[in-house]
């Protein structure tokens, strides 16, 4: 599975949780701006989402909330993604791997099978 075809397949429920995730403030410009991401595989057009919803997909990224596994993979997938494709010019690998490392043990075999190969891509593209 990839990443796109990972994040086409969260419910609604898991994409409105994602949305909500700077407070409730703006969730419905994220939620909007966050269907187009996922519509396009993950993919951000930074010069026109650079806050929608790449605020709260970073938030996402940044700390794994139990019982929120998905949510979590999901945006971290999205964030290395972007940093692989070389779009996201303000995370490094370094940054986006941090959180990630510390929670990778609680995470299943098939997310860490997803996320593994972007992380290791993107952390070439850092080292290069």
């Amino acid at each position: 599975m990839t990443v796109a075809e990972f994040i086409r397949d969260l419910s609604e429920q898991e994409r409105h949780f994602i949305a909500n995730l700077d407070y409730s403030l703006e969730a419905e410009m994220h939620q909007s701006a966050l269907d187009r991401v996922i519509k396009r595989g993950g993919l951000v057009d930074h010069s026109i989402e650079s806050w929608y919803p790449y605020e709260v997909i970073e938030l996402g990224k940044n700390c794994l909330i139990k019982g929120h596994n998905r949510e979590f993979v999901a945006c971290a997938g999205i964030v290395l993604q972007n940093i692989c494709n070389q779009s996201d010019q303000c995370n490094g690998w370094e940054i986006s791997f941090s959180e990630l490392r510390k929670v990778w043990n609680q995470l299943s075999e098939a997310h860490q099978a997803l996320l593994e190969p972007l992380a290791v891509e993107a952390k070439s593209l850092d080292e290069d």
